[in-house]
Parts: structure tokens; C-alpha cells; sequence
């Protein structure tokens, strides 16, 4: 090899002749016997990076390392040893992050957390702990500020708060919106990262901004703990539903958004499955607007004509509540038209009266008492009003569950009355499992055996009746299956 100088290609530290390592990164060197007697090229650097003959370029490291390059060199050689792989996982681990469905995960869960404290920071600064409001009465025991934000934007979540005494949710149903609604505005903005791939993995990208929405949750609520009374959020119960909330909304957003251009193709059965749930499911939700409807509609009017309990209310915090709370009655209305019992409590459908409440509104917000089913209302309702009551909230989901029962059958193409029937009964079986989940997320002061009880008796009775009904009166050239491979 000629007198050449040389250099190592990782930082530019001139070699002297015959080094077998750089003095400034600790390289090991070994010099090809291919390599070129003119320039004196060494082409290969064993355990570093290629040496060349080439002088480092202008600005680089010169003949001098940069200050700790070859302690550096060192301690990365060192981590290597003790654990294998290690430089090559990590690498891995950052390409696999830098992709689009990770990317649209992200965006996803980021803007769903960024709503979300949006709106719990506008609660808390408005009605959040006001003492003419029966909405966000735990929040009183905050320390106000930061503290009292955070616990209004985890309170988004459903989760429940632990108190000294006593278990809360911070916030009614309608509050869900704000995860659900952000998950499903940042996954819809940010659809277009996956474009190439099939819809159910889009979907499926889309529905992992659960994910980080949920870490950023865990860590704002572990912010909120402290004071005398408030002790904190329960971490698992936080990082669950925001992970729920998160996965239903970005899926929606995406599905929004892949929709309108590319067909989404379901395996055979999830096909049936879905056809089969369409009339129960259009069914409850029709339900459950009428029981939120006419539920808001008299908590305001009994607001503004000082009626039952709400005589001493104030009237504009007591319109608001109404609007807030709309989302509990309508889940407390269709489990007690369907006769569940409930406990007196601010997210009953029907206003109580006086002597039947017997607690102040703080205590009212929260729950309690011996639970009642809607025919004791006879007690404090004029007949007047208590015979369209039970018309409303009744007769409503009794026709309701007899309608998707017939039609579920027929989508079925069910001939025979018993298979009909059966059909007819999954009525039942939706409506139990959605309106049990409801009540114990919302807390909507219903006792939980009697939703599960008496809605699926309600519901299977009512559905087979329908589908009953289909069978019988069906003619030979009658509806023809709206859902394949059924009948």
C-alpha cells in the first residue's frame, strides 16, 4: 500500500499506517488485499463503517473525532453485546411507526384527545360544579383549574370518578360525542394516508386511533387526582372505554370516508348477520328517540311551569340540564317502558315529583333511594297524564319490537311460523344486549338484572309475535328473502 493518507469513512479520523482500529470511533480496520495500490482504497471496515482514502469534505469531522465520538462508538459496540439486534430492532421499530396506517392512527387518536379537552375545558369553565345544575356535580370537589379541566375531559369517557364517598360519572351521555366525534373527524380527514389498501384494513387503521387516544386519556386523568374528596379516575376503566370510543369513531370516520368511493365486501355471514340486525336495530333506535324526545320535552316543561320537583328550579340551567340529560332519558325511558325498575335520579325519563325525590339536587344527580317501575307513577300522575305517558312509553317499544319482528322475518324469507318466530325473537336478543351495555356505561339508575330480564322478555316475546305474524300471513308468491343465503 503506498503512503497515502487514509481516513475512517465514519468520522473522518485520519489513520496512521497499518492502524487496526480508528482513534476516533474505535472501528475495526482491515485492509482488503484487493484494494487498490494506487489510491491505497480500503474497502472494508470491520464492526464500522467503510474507510476510504478520501479526505473527509469541507465542515466534516477533519483529522480531529468530534468531542465523545469514540466513547460513543464504544458504548454502542458495548449495548450490542449485551443485547444482540438491538440497533437493528430499533430500527425496525421506527419504520414500522413511519407508515400511513400508523400515521392515520395517530392524527386519529390525537384529535379525538384534542376535542375532547376542548369541550370538557368549556364545561368546566361554564356549568361544571354550579349549584342550579344538576349536571357535573362532582366536579364541586375539584380544585378548580387545570385540575377541574382534566376532570371534565376524562369525564368525556364514561368513566366514573372515585370520591371519598361515592362513585359518579362527571358527565351524561350527550358528553361521549366529543372522543366518539373526534376519533371520527380526524379519521375522515386523514382517510386519504391508506389509499391503496382494501377497506376492512382502512377501517381497521382507523378504528387503532383507540389506541393513543386512550394512553392520552390514562395520562390526563392521572393529572386530575388530588384533593380532600376526589381521589381519581380508575386507570383501567379510562383506558378501556377511551379505547372503545376511539376504535368506534375512527372506524366510522373511515368507513365515512372510503364509502362513497370503493365497495366494502363482507364475508357471507357478517352479510346475514348485519341484514338479520337491521330491523332491530332501526327498531331500538326509533325507541329511543321517542323516550328521549318526550323525556326532554317534560323535564323542560315541568322546568318552565315550576311543576313537581322542578318548582324551585331555576329556569335556564334547568332547560340546559334537560338538553344535556336528553341522552339518559332516552336509555332510562326505553328500559322503563319495557318495565325495568330504576331509581330516582337526575337521568330519569320522567320528572318526579316532590315526594317521591325527598333529596336535594346534588343527591338527586347521583342516584338513590328504593327503585320504581313506571306504573308506580299512578301515585303522583293525574290520569290525564298518566294515560299518555304509558301510551308513549310503553306502547311505543311493544309496537316497535312486533314490527322488527316481522320484519326480520321476512328478510329471513321465513315461511314456517316457527322459524319465523324464531327470527322474530332476535329482537330480543339486540335490544338485551345494547340496552344492558347502555344503562351500566350511562348509569342511568336502572337496576341492571331487571333490563336484562324483563327487555329480553319483552323483546323476544314481542319479536316472535311478529315474525309470527309474517309467517301467517304471507301467501305463496308473498316477500321474497331480502338477505342471502337465509331462509
Amino acid at each position: 500500500m503506498s503512503d497515502k493518507e487514509q481516513f475512517c469513512g465514519s468520522c473522518g479520523t485520519e489513520l496512521s499506517s497499518g492502524a487496526k482500529f480508528c482513534r476516533g470511533c474505535g472501528a475495526s480496520v482491515r485492509i482488503d488485499s484487493g484494494s487498490d495500490p494506487e489510491t491505497g482504497s480500503i474497502t472494508e471496515a470491520v464492526g464500522a463503517a467503510t474507510v476510504t482514502s478520501d479526505p473527509p469534505p469541507a465542515g466534516g469531522h477533519g483529522d480531529k473525532p468530534p468531542p465523545g465520538a469514540g466513547a460513543a462508538a464504544g458504548a454502542a459496540r458495548r449495548a450490542e453485546q449485551v443485547v444482540p439486534d438491538a440497533r437493528q430492532f430499533a430500527s425496525a421499530i421506527g419504520k414500522g411507526l413511519n407508515t400511513p396506517g400508523v400515521s392515520l392512527a395517530l392524527v386519529t387518536g390525537g384529535v379525538a384527545l384534542g376535542v375532547s379537552l376542548v369541550i370538557g375545558a368549556v364545561f368546566a369553565l361554564t356549568l361544571g360544579g354550579s349549584n342550579d345544575s344538576l349536571v357535573g356535580v362532582p366536579l364541586k370537589v375539584a380544585d378548580g383549574g387545570l385540575k377541574e379541566i382534566f376532570m371534565a375531559t376524562v369525564g368525556t369517557t364514561m368513566a366514573r370518578v372515585r370520591l371519598a364517598d361515592y362513585g359518579a360519572l362527571v358527565l351524561p351521555s350527550v358528553f361521549v360525542f366529543a372522543p366518539v366525534g373526534g376519533a371520527a373527524l380526524g379519521a375522515w380527514w386523514q382517510a386519504e394516508r391508506t389509499q391503496g389498501m382494501k377497506s376492512l384494513p382502512r377501517i381497521a387503521w382507523g378504528a387503532a386511533g383507540g389506541v393513543p387516544l386512550a394512553i392520552g386519556m390514562v395520562i390526563i386523568g392521572l393529572l386530575s387526582a388530588g384533593g380532600d374528596q376526589w381521589l381519581g379516575y380508575n386507570v383501567a376503566a379510562v383506558f378501556l372505554l377511551s379505547l372503545l370510543w376511539g376504535a368506534l369513531g375512527g372506524a366510522c370516520g373511515t368507513l365515512l370516508a372510503i364509502r362513497p368511493l370503493e365497495p366494502i365486501a363482507l364475508p357471507d355471514r357478517l352479510t346475514v348477520a348485519a341484514g338479520l340486525m337491521r330491523a332491530p336495530l332501526v327498531s331500538l333506535a326509533a325507541v329511543l328517540t321517542v323516550a328521549g324526545f318526550f323525556g326532554t320535552a317534560g323535564w323542560i316543561y315541568s322546568t318552565i311551569a315550576k311543576v313537581t320537583f322542578n318548582e324551585t328550579r331555576k329556569t335556564l340551567p334547568g332547560i340546559v340540564d334537560s338538553i344535556l340529560l336528553s341522552g339518559n332519558y332516552a336509555i332510562n325511558g326505553a328500559d322503563a317502558g319495557m318495565f325495568a325498575a330504576f331509581s330516582p335520579s337526575a337521568s330519569m325519563a320522567l320528572p318526579p315529583s316532590r315526594e317521591l325525590l325527598g333529596s336535594a339536587p346534588s343527591e338527586f344527580f347521583l342516584g338513590g333511594g328504593s327503585p320504581i317501575r313506571i306504573f308506580d307513577y299512578n301515585e303522583f300522575y293525574a290520569v290525564w297524564l298518566l294515560i299518555p305517558t304509558l301510551i308513549i312509553f310503553v306502547g311505543v317499544p311493544l309496537v316497535a319490537a312486533v314490527y322488527s319482528g316481522y320484519s326480520t322475518a321476512r328478510s329471513a324469507g321465513s315461511r314456517s311460523p316457527a322459524a319465523a318466530a324464531a327470527f322474530g325473537a332476535i329482537t330480543g336478543v339486540v335490544w338485551t344486549i345494547i340496552l344492558t351495555i347502555a344503562s351500566a356505561i350511562f348509569s342511568v339508575g336502572v337496576v341492571g338484572g331487571s333490563v336484562f330480564g324483563l327487555v329480553l322478555l319483552v323483546g323476544v316475546v314481542c319479536g316472535a309475535l311478529g315474525g309470527f305474524l309474517f309467517a301467517s300471513t304471507a301467501d305463496g308468491t308473498g316477500a321474497q328473502p331480502n338477505v342471502e343465503g337465509v331462509g
